[in-house]
């Protein structure tokens, strides 16, 4: 069974993930790498990634996102043309929140081809996202 939901809607030309859960290391990076990849196939300039159910990353895998995955979706973004804008809901779990703070002030402070912002609620995410 999938612990997360991964789409995308034309109407907000929008990326959806959707953590529902734990994932182990290999569903964890697979499913970064199929995001980027579907943001790049539909060039979406918007991504909204829900991790209120998200429980703590597999270990080693905050590294992964800053020295791997972090340089492959720049390079992505940058073939995009455009800024890719991302919104993040924060865990509801705290071991999640500790575990994952390295990368998000990674991307919110280090990232040069796309806006990302890591917010307490999925209101707050979405306003920010979709503001002009």
């Amino acid at each position: 069974m999938r612990k997360y939901n991964l789409h995308y809607e034309e109407a907000s030309q929008t990326v959806f993930l959707v953590f529902e859960g734990f994932l182990n290391e290999q569903d964890f990076k697979q499913v970064w790498l199929e995001a980027v990849a579907l943001i790049e196939t539909h060039k979406a300039p918007y991504f909204f990634i829900d991790a209120s159910q998200e429980r703590i990353i597999p270990t080693g895998t905050e590294e992964w996102l800053i020295n791997e995955f972090a340089p492959l979706a720049e390079k992505h973004a940058q073939k995009l043309g455009y800024r890719l804008r991302a919104a993040r809901v924060q865990s509801q779990d705290i071991f999640n929140r500790l575990a994952s703070e390295k990368s998000i002030l990674h991307f919110a402070t280090s990232t040069q081809n796309f806006d990302f912002q890591n917010f307490s609620t999925k209101q707050e995410a979405l306003t920010w996202l979709y503001q002009v």
